[in-house]
């Protein structure tokens, strides 16, 4: 015998009132599960509580997403703006020298905004007897040198220096930058707006003694009026260590600050100061440690550093679509449209001598007086890194 089961108008109301209900707490739940989604990948951009209570802010470093040839993540460490990855260099000038100053030269590259980045192994001894020693990347430069008449526009002279030097302490207590007008005058430390120091550890802690190192210098149009007005500096450390001997990209920073143009205490801050006076053939760009074994350095089996690449920043566009900044030299879009083939010689023998260009193509590449800026004026004054010194010839070149 069959039954039949009907709602009576009020059960069957009552029966639409709790689908709803539960309708709505499943919404709720998903928004909820969304949030926490969003705030985990937005946490780099998120304030940070430092020790003692002192607030911290960190730039958000985005991935895009994309890896170079050696694993090096390209990354975005804007908040507000977005940016594009140009032509990019793995060989460069070994000027590894006997008083234990180990820098890598990019010498010639197209970069008035840049990133540099490689992965180092500092001596054990270094992090407990020179703890304030430094992994430095100098941009926006010229040659050191004391040789040539001082003031001169013709030949190389320590006028053409003019370089914005940063630096993370091996401690990883502290992130710092200067500005060298004139070689070797530095100017007083200028602490960083944005930071994530002190780190615990440091360089020579890391799970496999390799310690990453990423510094960007950045153009920024923040009015949209067609004119660099900021000039962001950024560097970050990955003190995760290689994954099977290629990087993990934990980034963290150690340095952030925005400058307008007329904070910082040099001649030329958009572009190189050589660039600026018809040399531009004496660019560089440099990674910098000192402190080191020169016959380390100069092993040909096993050196300490790995990875090392310069990146041209071609394009910084704000997230609205408001604006973008492109670069406007000539070289630039050379690097862009054409292939180069040169010879390597012996000097240029970084990883890899591959040159990316923005469209995918590869290129075979050889690799002060303190200013009277305001941002000068900070705490942190030191007396210089070791190795600095006046004098004449080759040794002094950087």
């Amino acid at each position: 015998m069959g039954y039949m089961f009907s709602l009576s108008s009020d059960c069957r109301h009552k029966v639409r009132t709790s689908s709803v209900f539960l309708f709505l707490i499943t919404i709720t739940i998903m928004a909820s599960m969304s949030l926490s989604v969003f705030s985990s990948s937005s946490s780099l951009s998120s304030m940070l509580q430092g020790s003692g209570g002192a607030t911290k802010m960190a730039y958000a470093l985005t991935s895009s997403d994309t890896l170079d040839q050696n694993g090096i993540k390209r990354v975005d460490p804007l908040s507000q703006y977005g940016l594009s990855y140009g032509s990019e260099w793995f060989t460069f000038t070994k000027n590894f020298r006997s008083d234990g100053s180990m820098r890598m030269d990019f010498k010639n590259r197209e970069s008035d905004s840049a990133m540099l980045a490689g992965y180092f192994r500092i001596q054990s001894s270094d992090c407990t007897n020179t703890p304030k020693e430094e992994i430095a990347a100098k941009f926006n430069g010229g040659p050191h040198t004391s040789n040539g008449v001082s003031g001169s526009t013709e030949e190389p002279n320590n006028t053409w220096a003019d370089t914005m030097d940063m630096g993370t302490s091996f401690d990883l207590d502290r992130g710092r930058v200067r500005w060298e007008k004139t070689h070797p005058y530095y100017s007083s430390s200028i602490s960083p707006t944005s930071t994530q120091t002190p780190i615990s550890g440091t360089m020579c802690s890391t799970p496999d003694r390799w310690i990453g190192y990423m510094a960007f210098k950045l153009n920024l149009d923040s009015n949209c009026d067609g004119v660099v007005d900021q000039i962001r500096l950024l560097q970050y450390i990955d003190k995760s260590g290689l994954n099977n001997g290629k990087p993990r990209n934990n980034w963290i920073l150690t340095f952030g600050r925005t400058f307008s143009v007329d904070e910082i205490g040099l001649k030329s801050k958009i572009q190189s100061y050589v660039e600026d006076i018809g040399h531009p053939e004496y660019r560089y760009q440099t990674v910098r440690i000192d402190g080191q074994s020169q016959s380390e350095w100069q092993s040909t089996t096993n050196p300490p550093y790995k990875f090392v690449t310069l990146k041209q920043i071609t394009n910084i566009q704000k997230d609205d679509g408001s604006c973008t900044m492109t670069s406007s030299s000539p070289a630039v879009t050379r690097a862009a449209t054409t292939t180069e083939t040169t010879t390597p010689t012996s000097e240029n023998t970084g990883d890899d001598a591959v040159k990316t260009t923005a469209t995918g193509e590869q290129e075979q590449n050889t690799a002060t007086t303190p200013s009277s800026s305001s941002a000068n004026n900070n705490n942190n004054n030191d007396n210089g890194r070791r190795g600095e010194r006046i004098g004449g010839g080759e040794d002094e070149e950087d």
